[in-house]
């Protein structure tokens, strides 16, 4: 039996015709959920607009007016869904460096551990190591998130303070990471997560890892 999927047309009734601010987010965000479970199922070889446009009940002419191309596609799919910065939301009340940091760790690692991201990377890991093509477009997006993150603009920001001092920041980011949510992220993201390792323990790990970071590059 076929699927409501495979039923769908290959061309949809609104081919041709301007789609609002509203409309064309809704289309985008339909291609998007189409392409990763396009991805999901056969990788990249399988994301051709063709099938993308039969999957979605789309016409090809509807994907390319909002998609020049398939790598285009795959990697605003990729920004917007895994590189977006995430927003740090401090807590109201006031906080030392060390409770300041501890939140933001925190919230950084709700975010790397939400299910759709950590879905995506999966794939994206073993998808690079077969397509050229998705290992550059990774390299650019982790290059300019870097340069984005809301690591950087704290590590900036408390260094301007006199509150840290570091020589290096792309380095010390990387390093108050590893430091601090490596282990964490690790388990989750190679699904090794054990029983024991609930939220207590996970908080534990990331008030130890900023209180060493600290320690080491900390003024105070």
């Amino acid at each position: 039996m076929l699927s409501v999927l495979e039923l769908c047309p290959i061309h949809s009734a609104d081919d041709g015709i301007p789609a609002s601010k509203e409309n064309l987010k809704e289309r985008r965000e339909k291609i998007f959920d189409t392409a990763c479970a396009l991805l999901q199922k056969g990788g990249y070889t399988e994301l051709s607009v063709e099938c993308l446009a039969r999957k979605a009940c789309m016409s090809k002419k509807t994907i390319y007016q909002i998609f020049e191309s398939k790598e285009i596609l795959l990697f605003e799919l990729l920004q917007e869904r895994l590189f977006i910065p995430m927003k740090f939301q401090p807590l109201s009340t006031p906080m030392t460096l060390a409770e300041e940091l501890t939140e933001l760790m925190r919230q950084l690692y709700e975010h790397c551990i939400h299910p759709r991201n950590l879905a995506l990377l999966r794939l994206l890991i073993g998808e690079s190591e077969r397509s050229a093509t998705v290992e550059q477009i990774l390299s650019e997006l982790i290059h300019r998130s870097d340069k984005e993150s809301p690591l950087h603009s704290f590590l900036l920001e408390k260094r301007e303070k006199g509150l840290l001092d570091f020589p290096d920041l792309e380095e010390t980011s990387s390093r108050l990471f590893g430091l601090v949510l490596g282990a964490p992220f690790i388990s989750h993201l190679l699904k090794c997560v054990q029983k024991e390792k609930d939220a207590a323990w996970t908080d534990r790990f990331i008030r130890e890892g900023v209180r060493v970071f600290l320690a080491g590059y900390g003024t105070r």
